[in-house]
């Protein structure tokens, strides 16, 4: 490939070199017709593929669990399939590139963006958008590693600065950026439309080049935000390569103009066209040539390894070839729908996702739901879910979702009642009335309630974390009525609940899942699944408690980042902070214990450990555990046990405060009832290092650290101690060869 790019870069006129770094409309790079170069589709959005064929409009694709749902799986695997299936899709549809994942932190949980992101946390958060990309990118369709960086809220998102100290943003903001592209190697990066303290991120140096490029050794394209760019030279000068969406040349002039009076060199210039012309040799599976033509390509491989008829008039269901439109760059009629086989296998999938993602916080006994039930279902949510969020990653789902309603109609005697508006806030008597008449009529009640329509959302921020009065109203009167009330909220994010939360007899929560929600929400309630999932974020008591609630959205155009790397658990731990529900949370219908824990240090010098603990289930039902393992710097104990839960009286003897303990890697087991696993995971060094801002370095300190084994970040179940000694002075941080070489063992699982 290198050599054809050599050659084709030879051929290029300068004004067709800046071309390339423009887009040629809103979704696709700019063609060189007289050189052969097609375009490459670029298409939202991180749940689906989004494949536009008019405004407001795009074909039907798959609506998996949006990245807020996926990352309460805490499931690689999983994860990675979803990824697969995605870029099967977008192969079928001809796009090149799927704009996703989304790894932005979840710094506040007001940011209207969130059911975008994964997590809180960046080691969570870098595992899962690592197999996300893998996923994707082993179907030959390149990810989009975004919004590079500290894009933490949409308030003013186009124009505020994210003020962030050096150490706070290597450990939190950037680390699991960091780890996507060491270890999954994203084609592409996405720059974010906000400034990093004071420097537009579309034209910040030190973020583009020398550390993305220079530290981490990044060799893809780096693209804009749409509508990002600020300056078109000085962003080529600090590294960014392709400018979204196209200026109709506008910014070619620019470019060409700054080559001539030498204000940019065309060997700069040369990087970054070299860089989209990869990009494309990539994305379009044939050699580069105006040849190609609408149709997937008879080489290109399907869902299964298997071929698909290209052409507009091969088999039903065939779309285009990634990169494809006529020379001329005129659009064709556009892409078919996908084959009813994908359409098949993916909704199961995104079933099977779905039924990961959901989350019981809270159960009295009354779940798993036992047939023949009388039950009240009640909340216009349950006749129509929201299945994602809203903005540029909306999808046209492939198949019609089924209510839960629907759902559990087939197996139990169901009497629904609407409850409340999903456009209004405020109480309606009549609606109330008739609900909670079905609700004293019931053996159980299940009560729907979420944010208003419209709530999260790209482009705004959320005004509060609260219910709408009225389903809180209903929820207290509910809850009083002698029936079992099973509360079950739909949403993208954290958001607090109020005094019925305790007397409400179960509580679920079900993120954005998709279009297969509604299935995958009745089959857990019945028992079919086990409730897998476990918090991505914590949910706090109230919104004053929360991280950034003194300095969110910020003040005069910055957004400053004081609580510096106390984000999410690792601030409510550090102030004792009691929390709705901790990071981490979620409960089963079955029990497990921790048995044998043991840590042995594999190298002490580069500070690599080996941590194992067996995983028993002792309940009577199969279930799902996800082992979550943290580590606690060297400190001094007080009088607080450091396994219950609360917080400690813990002193940090390091010479940098650090958090009471954060999360370094993870396992999900499956056992069966009375089975076992041992589950061991290898912590890398960089587990026990905080960023030294004077020594430009991770450092580790000498101490004995404690390892911690639970089922969230505030239900440790084992703890062990290692001992390592400090990292030499003057070694860097291991290259990332070294980390992956001591990382193969990583997150093992031998039952």
């Amino acid at each position: 490939m290198n050599d054809d790019v050599d050659r084709l870069l030879a051929r290029l006129t300068l004004e067709q070199k800046a071309s390339l770094l423009s887009g040629l409309d809103s979704w696709r790079t700019t063609p060189v017709p007289d050189a052969d170069v097609p375009s490459v589709w670029l298409s939202d959005g991180p749940h689906g593929v989004r494949r536009e064929v008019a405004a407001r409009d795009s074909v039907p694709s798959t609506c998996f669990p949006t990245e807020s749902a996926l990352a309460a799986t805490w499931d690689r695997d999983l994860v990675e399939r979803v990824g697969a299936a995605l870029g099967a899709e977008a192969r079928a549809l001809g796009v090149g590139v799927l704009l996703g994942p989304g790894v932005n932190i979840k710094r506040t949980p007001l940011c209207g963006r969130n059911f975008e992101y994964l997590s809180e946390d960046p080691v969570l958060t870098g595992e899962l958008a690592a197999a996300y990309v893998t996923g994707v990118q082993s179907r030959g369709v390149g990810t989009s590693l975004k919004h590079f960086a500290a894009n933490n809220q949409e308030w003013g998102r186009h124009w505020y600065s994210s003020d962030v100290d050096e150490r706070t943003l290597r450990e939190i903001y950037l680390a699991a950026f960091e780890r996507v592209v060491t270890r999954a190697r994203p084609w592409t990066v996405m720059c974010s439309y906000n400034r990093l303290n004071g420097v537009h991120a579309s034209q910040h140096g030190w973020l583009l080049d020398d550390l993305l490029r220079g530290e981490w050794g990044y060799d893809g394209l780096v693209v804009s935000d749409w509508g990002a760019v600020h300056d078109r030279v000085a962003a080529l000068a600090a590294g960014l390569d392709l400018e979204m969406p196209g200026c109709d040349g506008v910014t070619d002039a620019k470019v060409v103009a700054a080559v001539r009076d030498g204000r940019i060199s065309e060997e700069v210039l040369d990087r970054s066209v070299r860089r989209v012309l990869e990009l494309v040799a990539r994305a379009v599976p044939a050699p580069m040539t105006r040849l190609i033509r609408w149709g997937v390509d008879p080489e290109t491989p399907g869902l299964d390894g298997r071929t698909v008829a290209g052409g507009p008039e091969g088999a039903a269901g065939a779309g285009p070839a990634v990169g494809d439109q006529p020379a001329d760059g005129e659009p064709a009629d556009g892409p078919g729908a996908l084959p009813e086989d994908m359409v098949a296998a993916h909704h199961a999938l995104a079933a099977e996702a779905a039924q990961a993602a959901i989350t019981l916080l809270r159960n009295d006994g009354v779940l798993p739901l036992t047939a023949p039930r009388r039950l009240a279902v009640v909340g216009r949510l349950a006749v129509a879910p929201r299945i994602q969020g809203a903005g540029s990653a909306l999808v046209n789902p492939a198949r019609t979702p089924v209510s839960v309603l629907d759902a559990l109609r087939s197996s139990f005697d169901v009497t629904y009642a609407e409850g409340y508006a999903m456009t209004a806030e405020a109480p309606d008597a009549a609606r109330e009335a008739e609900a909670l008449a079905a609700v004293r009529a019931a053996d159980v009640a299940l009560v729907l309630v979420g944010q208003v329509d419209g709530t999260e959302s790209e482009g705004y921020d959320r005004a509060h974390l609260d219910l709408p009065a009225a389903q809180e109203k209903l929820l207290d009167a509910a809850v009083a009525s002698g029936t079992p009330v099973v509360a079950i909220v739909n949403g993208g994010s954290a958001v607090r609940l109020g005094g019925w939360r305790d007397r409400a007899a179960a509580v679920v929560h079900c993120p954005f899942l998709g279009q297969a929600g509604g299935e995958a929400l009745a089959r857990v309630l019945a028992g079919d699944v086990d409730p897998s999932g476990r918090l991505a974020e914590t949910w706090p008591v109230r919104l004053e408690d929360t991280p950034a609630f003194v300095t969110y959205p910020g003040d005069r155009g910055h957004a400053r980042y004081g609580e510096g790397v106390f984000v999410g658990y690792r601030w409510y731990d550090e102030l004792g902070l009691a929390v709705g529900y901790p990071f981490g949370h979620g409960l089963s219908y079955t029990r497990f214990e921790y048995r044998d824990a043991a840590a042995g240090v594999v190298d002490a010098e580069a500070g690599v450990v080996e941590v194992a603990c067996e995983v028993v289930n002792v309940g009577e039902r199969p279930g799902v555990e996800v082992v979550q393992v943290y580590v606690a710097p060297p400190r001094r104990r007080g009088g607080v046990p450091v396994l219950d839960g609360e917080p400690g009286e813990a002193v940090p003897v390091t010479p940098v405060r650090r958090p009471v303990r954060e999360l370094r890697d993870f396992a999900r087991v499956s056992l069966a009832p009375g089975g076992t696993a041992r589950v061991v995971v290898t912590l890398e060094p960089r587990a026990f290092a905080y960023w030294d801002v004077a020594g430009g370095l991770w450092r580790r300190d000498a101490g004995s650290y404690v390892v911690e084994l639970g089922s969230s970040s505030r239900d440790l179940r084992a703890a062990v101690e290692v001992t390592l000694p400090a990292s030499p002075a003057d070694r860097p941080e291991p290259t990332d060869v070294e980390l992956r070489d001591a990382v193969v063992a990583r997150s093992a699982v031998v039952s």
